[in-house]
């Protein structure tokens, strides 16, 4: 679908008033994006915060996600099996590139999400 909307914008005869309009919409849909992401993030990390080691014990880890544009944010506690604690939440944008899936590190969540 990607490919056929990009190759459309490279090759139709559109005059730049229509290339405007093409841009609004996707900076419109960007912004859409973040905020629904946004929204999420809170729930996604309120139900990880409710989670204790004991749901992560004898496991690689444990993750919850939200959807995020075409991907999702995931929170993800990371078990430390040689002293029985779990580290996180740690947070992750993960999503499908080119038939690929890919990752990005975002970082600790905001204070008062981690406790």
């Amino acid at each position: 679908m990607k490919r056929v909307v990009v190759a459309l914008i490279r090759e139709a005869p559109l005059a730049t008033d229509d290339l405007l309009a093409i841009k609004q919409a996707v900076d419109e849909r960007l912004v859409q994006d973040r905020l629904t992401g946004r929204a999420a993030a809170p729930r996604v990390l309120e139900a990880a915060r409710r989670q204790t080691d004991l749901a992560f014990a004898g496991r690689a880890g444990g993750e919850l996600a939200a959807k995020l544009g075409r991907g999702y944010l995931e929170v993800k506690y990371i078990p430390d099996r040689s002293r029985g604690t779990v580290h996180g939440p740690y947070l992750y944008q993960r999503w499908v590139e080119a038939g690929r899936r890919r990752s990005r590190y975002i970082g600790k969540p905001p204070a008062g999400y981690d406790s």
